[in-house]
């Protein structure tokens, strides 16, 4: 394993996307959130490689895990209480020649996040970024979407014709968070200059078709220092579908001038140009 690419982003950002076709990339193995709060989410295969190295090579306990998510809540115990060793053990046992995984705002404390990964010179850094509106309307529509359906059943709805209540404080302190997460990051990153990259949702999705999006995130990875080959089998590539295709954010909300107004009077009319 040559090196290590960690997405930094939020959700609703087309992180999900872009993780699984880069683990489509022979020369690639890219996780999903392996720092979230209650679920390790790398293949059951992988968690049991990252425990015999923990258990063989820091003498670890054993550390029990279930075969379905959210069954491994002592691992995630350990992810957390040692982020730098849980990074080890995905390097260390990784037969890909560069490994990946993504990680939000709230999987680590900043400290942790700036001490295993962001003042690491080693890893590659990818801030993935979306209309903040976007990800807004977007995130709202799932969380919704998650209290009436459930968990795993919610991520495969197609949500195109969903509408929510645009509130503004719910929006202003999700705003407040998330830019003061992204300042962090870019500010932290300006020490780091060839360690760090960005990519937009816009960017990767103005592609007409999948080969094109493809194509694209391996060229911006060969631009990080990832040797990268442009000759693969796409038709074995996993490309998740874009569930909603609305062409102006408002129509997402069922208080559209709300919206407008909101954003005028504190002067992020910006947020409306797609």
């Amino acid at each position: 394993m040559d090196k290590t690419l960690v997405i930094f982003s939020v959700p609703r950002t087309g992180s999900n996307f872009v993780c699984n076709l880069i683990n489509s990339f022979k020369e690639f193995e890219c996780f999903g959130e392996v720092y979230h709060n209650k679920s390790v989410f790398a293949p059951y295969k992988r968690k049991q490689e990252f425990i015999n190295y923990l258990t063989q090579s820091r003498g670890v306990e054993q550390i029990s895990i279930g075969k379905n998510d959210y069954e491994d809540l002592e691992l995630v115990e350990y992810a957390h209480q040692y982020p730098d060793l849980f990074l080890e053990s995905m390097q260390q046992t990784s037969q890909k020649k560069y490994l990946g995984f993504k990680i939000f705002q709230y999987h680590l404390t900043e400290e942790d996040m700036q001490r295993v990964m962001l003042e690491n010179k080693n890893i590659i850094k990818l801030i993935l970024k979306r209309n903040l509106l976007e990800a807004y309307a977007s995130d709202c529509i799932l969380v919704k979407n998650l209290k009436q359906m459930g968990n795993k059943a919610a991520h495969h709805l197609d949500t195109s014709q969903n509408k929510v209540n645009f509130e503004e404080k719910h929006f202003q302190n999700w705003f407040k968070r998330t830019t003061e997460y992204y300042s962090m990051l870019e500010k932290l990153c300006i020490n780091f200059p060839k360690e760090h990259f960005f990519m937009t949702y816009e960017e990767v999705h103005k592609h007409d078709n999948n080969q094109d999006k493809a194509l694209y995130v391996i060229n911006s990875l060969n631009q990080m220092g990832f040797e990268i080959d442009y000759n693969q089998d796409m038709d074995n590539f996993c490309f998740l579908k874009k569930q909603d295709s609305r062409a102006f954010v408002l129509e997402k909300f069922e208080n559209p001038e709300a919206v407008k107004e909101f954003l005028f009077q504190n002067d992020l009319k910006n947020l409306l140009n797609n």
